[in-house]
């Protein structure tokens, strides 16, 4: 027993690159295991579909339009232009301008989306890592994070409250790294 705790305390201080693989393949795996890669051509559904319409139709709309960034349109156009209000559309911004270049598909916006929430849960892992230097606590307190059924249902879905949290993890983890480093 006592060579199988040495041999994962060895493993445990690992290089970054092992600790960033190691992140990636359980990431990828705990995506799967939530069907997120099957279900990435979706249209939106379900609860709050208006609100995931909405974000779909601005995405388009930068597309179709070439809007400018800080002008987001919806397709509703019952009253007015449908000029819309809300959050900074710079990622449906982006994702417009990624439909322009290979084309519309659901399964652009749901990969965007995707790709913000591992580039917060891989910044949430760094942030346990600097916390408990264990690359061991750091998985397991990660894999926990992403357990959530609130979190995993909406993960990929048109909203954009998953990428606000992701978002969140990526500020706690630069605020931690400047009050390690500037101080």
């Amino acid at each position: 027993m006592n060579q199988f705790l040495d041999k994962i305390f060895e493993w445990d201080k690992g290089t970054r690159f092992i600790r960033d693989l190691l992140f990636l393949l359980l990431f990828i795996w705990q995506s799967a295991s939530y069907g997120y890669f099957e279900n990435m051509d979706r249209f939106p559904e379900g609860t709050h579909m208006w609100r995931k319409c909405d974000g779909a139709s601005m995405a388009q709309n930068y597309a179709q339009k070439e809007l400018p960034l800080l002008e987001p349109q919806l397709h509703q156009l019952f009253e007015g232009s449908g000029k819309a209000v809300g959050e900074f559309p710079v990622f449906y911004y982006l994702i417009g301008k990624t439909y322009q270049a290979f084309g519309f598909s659901n399964e652009i916006f749901r990969w965007w989306w995707w790709g913000l929430l591992a580039l917060g849960f891989y910044l949430l892992f760094q942030w346990f890592y600097i916390k408990t230097k264990s690359t061991t606590v750091s998985v397991l307190l990660n894999i926990f994070c992403f357990t959530p059924p609130i979190l995993v249902y909406y993960g990929i879905e048109f909203l954009p409250d998953t990428v606000a949290l992701a978002l969140s993890f990526g500020g706690l983890y630069f605020y931690e790294k400047w009050r390690k480093y500037s101080f």
